[in-house]
């Protein structure tokens, strides 16, 4: 049980009988007993320090009161005699963490103007008890210590707030040096290193680098929180570690500990851990890192180190921002090595070099990952990378995950796992124009999903959105990828040159939607000889709607064959008559053909033209192919009028694009197999809801170059064509 501080204090006046009157008893001896009889001394322990009193007398102060003592272990009431007189009760209610120790009061005398107040400091901290508190108000200006502060087990050290400034003016020190404790709180303070980051690493300390010390807090203990902080300026802002007090990376692991609520910067890593079992980080902001190790060791806002045989277990990170951390190489905002049981929530970096690095871990669940203005070395940066050291990361699920590379060269995400399911994936590149043709989404290994990625390349260079089976060192099988949505790469999927032996890829593609902005190739399957591998059981499986099993084997029809309803279908003189559609496979296209119905072109028309139209984004069209002109076409009634292209036009699938004819003549207009809407308001706007699939423009004499999407309105018609 715990000790109680007393007496209370109305029963701290004591006084002694002279010639029968209540006399002060100041400067004389008080005895203390456990029984009313007086025939047991209590024990009892001085207060602040709990040492053992000798001879359980206590002297009484000038104004006739007994000082606070610590109770025996679970006792309330003990019994007082002053000089062999009357004998009485002595009660006692509040314990030990009731009670404050103020670092204002006396003796300790700390006000914060600046001085140096090491020693005031270092003795309020080392009078608390295990379950007592230690009270920091805001100082007159800033409190200046110069030394590491020890903080022993089982003590809460609180500040008045970020306003409660603690400087360390000693470099390669921490402020609080929490050695050899466990179950302390620290909360409350701005912990600031008052001579700036290190320098450099410095000479080894406690079986570390030297400016690991370098802390606002340092600790090797367990279920230890640190909340409520604002650090500045060290090695690391909080250090929870292994260490022995003299070799770090000691067995057991440290259990329980928390970390929360902290803007750190300025700092190397803003926190650090090793060897930690059941850790929770939460909300930490760091920003602004330097690097003091000479590009030695890499920066990160949060970062759990280890080896294969320092493994940590458990942790869970979330709700935390990283920014302007852009020291070259690996200085990734958040990495984590050997943890078994790791979990993320809402990280999010801005301005860094990468967002998440992780290294030999199992059993990985992240969800809503955020990264804006990544940064990476040429050819070796990730914003998100899994890799192995020994073995391949395994049981990984990764969801919401968005992206925006700032830098022509780092890549988005690489997957080297066995058991991984990664999904809902936003990202935005640029490549630049003459650069190397990165892969933006690297996969090795066994049993990987990636399911609804979408990526756009913003730059004017080249790129591959993603690889499956590159580097020989990594056996590579059971590749899904489902649903992307990729804008402006060269090579849409491709499986490379990683597939040794006689491993199996099995790479399927599913619903190839919006791929637009080709440079080159859709998908291919290459074999890279000199690893003397095979690929194997490469598929590209597109689900684009109805009627996929009874499509043309060459060539499409725009709409589908099955659609087709009417044929009166008409058309205006002069108006382009435009149908959308996304083309389910890639192949060149060199003839368009067009199906008169019951009505055939009187006399002889002006213009009789067909062409297709890439559409963008955003809805504009542009001509990319195109029939000459011809009036002697859709003379005759429910035929079928073949026409070439004047150059051959490549179609890309999964590329919206726009069939377009455009009729201009004086007599009677040619009617079309197609299909018929109704002529209403309604049906207008239907057909332009995004995607639109009908539109028109009046007025033409031909085909328009270009059309602005606030140019195109609804229409009631859809006129049939065949690609071939």
């Amino acid at each position: 049980m715990a000790r109680l501080v007393g007496p209370d204090e109305g029963a701290r006046a004591v006084y002694t009988i002279v010639a029968g009157a209540w006399k002060s008893a100041a400067g004389q001896t008080a005895i203390l007993y456990a029984d009313e009889a007086a025939t047991e001394l209590a024990d009892v322990r001085t207060h602040p320090g709990g040492s053992e009193i000798a001879g359980s007398e206590l002297t009484i102060d000038s104004f006739s009161r007994l000082p606070l003592f610590q109770y025996p272990d679970g006792a309330n009431v003990v019994y007082a005699s002053v000089n062999g007189g009357p004998v009485v009760p002595l009660p006692r209610t509040r314990v030990i963490s009731d009670l404050l120790i103020d670092v204002s009061d006396a003796p300790y005398g700390v006000v914060g103007d600046g001085s140096d107040e090491t020693a005031g400091i270092v003795a309020a901290l080392a009078a608390a008890v295990p379950g007592q508190r230690v009270w920091f108000p805001r100082p007159v200006s800033y409190y200046r210590v110069s030394a590491a502060v020890p903080v022993p087990a089982g003590v809460a050290v609180l500040g008045a707030g970020i306003g409660c400034e603690i400087r360390q003016s000693t470099q390669l020190k921490p402020v609080f040096d929490v050695l050899n404790a466990d179950n302390v709180l620290i909360s409350g303070f701005t912990l600031t290193n008052a001579s700036g980051p290190p320098p450099s690493a410095g000479a080894s300390f406690r079986g570390d680098s030297g400016y690991a010390y370098s802390a606002g807090v340092w600790a090797n203990g367990n279920r230890i929180t640190v909340e409520n902080l604002r650090i500045k300026d060290f090695g690391m802002g909080v250090y929870l570690n292994a260490s022995n007090g003299t070799v770090n990376g000691v067995s057991p692991l440290r259990v329980g500990n928390r970390v929360r609520n902290l803007e750190i910067s300025g700092a190397n890593h803003g926190v650090l851990y090793l060897m930690q079992e059941d850790l929770e980080i939460e909300g930490i902001y760091s920003h602004d890192h330097v690097d003091s190790s000479s590009g030695v060791n890499p920066v990160h806002a949060i970062y759990g180190t280890g080896a294969v045989s320092q493994r940590s277990k458990n942790v869970n990170v979330k709700n935390c921002n990283a920014r302007n951390i852009t020291t070259p190489g690996s200085s990734c905002a958040y990495q984590f090595k050997y943890v078994d049981g790791l979990t993320f929530e809402n990280l999010r970096a801005d301005n860094t070099h990468g967002l998440l690095n992780v290294i030999d871990c199992n059993d990985i669940v992240a969800d809503n990952l955020q990264a804006t203005n990544t940064l990476g070395t040429a050819g070796a940066g990730y914003a998100v990378w899994f890799q192995p050291v020994a073995v391949n990361p395994t049981r990984v699920t990764l969801t919401n995950l968005a992206i925006q590379m700032a830098s022509a060269n780092a890549q988005v995400l690489g997957i080297v796992a066995d058991d991984a399911r990664i999904s809902n994936v936003r990202v935005s590149v640029q490549r630049t124009s003459g650069g190397a043709a990165y892969y933006d989404v690297i996969l090795r290994g066994n049993r990987i999903t990636l399911d609804g990625y979408k990526a756009r390349n913003i730059g004017a260079g080249a790129g591959n959105a993603i690889i499956a089976g590159v580097g020989a060192s990594v056996a590579t099988s059971d590749i899904t990828i489902s649903d992307p949505e990729l804008d402006g790469f060269v090579n849409v999927a491709d499986v490379d040159q990683a597939c040794t032996g006689t491993n199996v890829v099995e790479y399927t593609l599913h619903k190839q939607r919006r791929i637009t902005n080709p440079v080159a190739s859709h998908c291919r399957s290459t074999n890279n000889g000199s690893l003397g591998g095979t690929v194997t059981a490469f598929r590209v499986v597109r689900h684009t709607g109805v009627g996929d099993a009874d499509a043309p084997a060459v060539g499409e029809f725009v709409p589908r064959r099955e659609r087709i309803s009417s044929n009166a279908v008409g058309i205006p003189s002069g108006t382009l008559a435009l149908t959308y559609w996304t083309a389910d496979k890639s192949e060149a296209i060199t003839t368009l053909t067009a199906f008169t119905g019951t009505t055939a072109a009187a006399a002889t028309p002006t213009l009789c033209r067909m062409g297709i139209y890439s559409v963008a984004d955003n809805g504009d069209i542009t001509l990319v192919a195109a029939t000459p002109n011809d009036t002697a076409l859709f003379a005759a009634t429910n035929t079928a009028y073949a026409k070439s292209l004047s150059g051959t036009f490549t179609k890309v699938a999964g590329v919206r694009y726009a069939t377009a004819f455009l009729v201009v003549s004086g007599a009677t207009m040619p009617t079309f197999h197609g299909i018929q809407f109704p002529a209403t308001g309604p049906t207008n706007t239907i057909v332009r809801v995004t995607p639109p699939i009908i539109g028109r423009v009046t007025s033409q004499t031909d085909l328009p170059a270009s059309v602005a999407a606030a140019s195109v309105v609804g229409y009631q018609a859809i006129v049939a064509m065949q690609l071939t």
